[in-house]
């Protein structure tokens, strides 16, 4: 039996208090992994498997530039929380023999959580969310830029990430990007949703541009 209280499809309040609770309760065990990380002046490979040890399936990507010496460097992204129960990618970088963080522009609401809670994974479980939202994060991470430098003159407004599990829906707001809900193939009304879930594979999501403007 799982630890984790099951959401029923049709209780969009329990999904969204259990899932807040459970961002909560992440973001208390973040703080102490980055407490314990961030002052370390260490070796990229050691630094390497803590953080792999340390964030598990909120490991978005890792790129290692160089390994050993005093030029040593290396990126990884993980998945942190917020207080107000969000989800954000908060970039790692090593190079002068620190550890700096940065976060990243790209925020999942709490709303779009608790929507994939209810919806797809039917438990509030962070791991198991993880374990999805990581693989929508990387489809930016490998598309964002080239669907930009495709639109010259052009900015995004609005993009699509998909997985076979759903689709988050993401917009610009303030020049930051938001997740703003969550939609699943099973429930979605639209059919280019379902067709998109369909065509995704295990491995390969789907980044699909839905609405653009023009720069000023």
């Amino acid at each position: 039996m799982s630890a984790h209280p099951r959401i029923a499809a049709n209780d969009p309040a329990l999904a969204h208090a259990l899932m807040h609770r459970a961002v909560i309760e992440e973001g208390s065990a973040v703080a102490k992994r980055l407490k314990a990380l961030l002052p370390a002046a260490v070796t990229v490979p050691k630094l390497s498997v803590a953080i792999r040890k340390s964030f598990g399936p909120q490991l978005v990507l890792q790129q290692v530039g160089r390994l050993h010496g005093s030029r040593a460097n290396a990126i990884w992204v993980v998945m942190v929380t917020s207080n107000n129960g969000d989800l954000m990618p908060l970039l790692l970088d090593f190079h002068h023999q620190h550890l700096h963080n940065n976060l990243l522009g790209f925020t999942v609401r709490g709303h779009a959580m608790a929507r994939m809670a209810q919806r797809t994974i039917r438990y509030a479980n962070m791991t198991q969310a993880s374990g999805v939202l990581v693989k929508h994060m990387q489809m930016i991470f490998l598309s964002y830029s080239q669907a930009e430098t495709d639109r010259p003159g052009r900015r995004l407004t609005m993009f699509n990430t998909i997985t076979q599990e759903g689709v988050l829906l993401w917009r610009r707001e303030d020049g930051e990007w938001y997740a703003y809900t969550w939609l699943d193939p099973e429930t979605a009304a639209d059919p280019l949703i379902r067709s998109d879930c369909a065509n995704a594979t295990a491995t390969h999501g789907r980044f699909r541009v839905i609405a653009t403007e023009e720069r000023t």
